[in-house]
């Protein structure tokens, strides 16, 4: 999204970042949670995610991201649409969370990591 953002040309970069920010649902408080099990997200930024989590939920969070640059820079990640009401996720669909506690690097070899990555991985979006 950044990229598109600060295209050079403005048209285009108008166009395309209001067509993919009509997929930014998935970015909720709730369900961001769903990319710790995700291996193509690095450790540093589990743990960056992690510690967002820890901190106090904000009274009214936004429902989705707002597409502007400050929300898309390069120094922000996952980790900025993380609160503590991201665990809520882990309760609801009855994941363990033990793993939560220790370093993401160590997470492969964790019996609760897998089990949540399976029990996710099971999860119809049919329609």
């Amino acid at each position: 999204m950044c990229r598109l953002l600060t295209y050079p040309e403005p048209k285009i970069s108008s166009v395309t970042s209001k067509k993919l920010e009509l997929h930014l649902w998935y970015l909720s408080e709730e369900l961001i949670t769903l990319s710790l099990l995700d291996s193509r997200v690095t450790a540093d930024t589990k743990k960056l995610m992690l510690a967002a989590m820890n901190e106090p939920a904000p009274k009214h969070p936004p429902k989705r991201p707002k597409a502007d640059i400050s929300a898309f820079s390069e120094n922000k990640g996952l980790e900025q649409f993380c609160t503590a009401n991201s665990k809520t996720l882990f309760r609801l669909l009855q994941l363990p969370t033990s793993f939560l506690t220790k370093d993401p690097s160590s997470w492969d070899d964790d019996e609760d990591y897998q089990e949540a990555r399976k029990s996710v991985k099971r999860i119809s979006c049919g329609q």
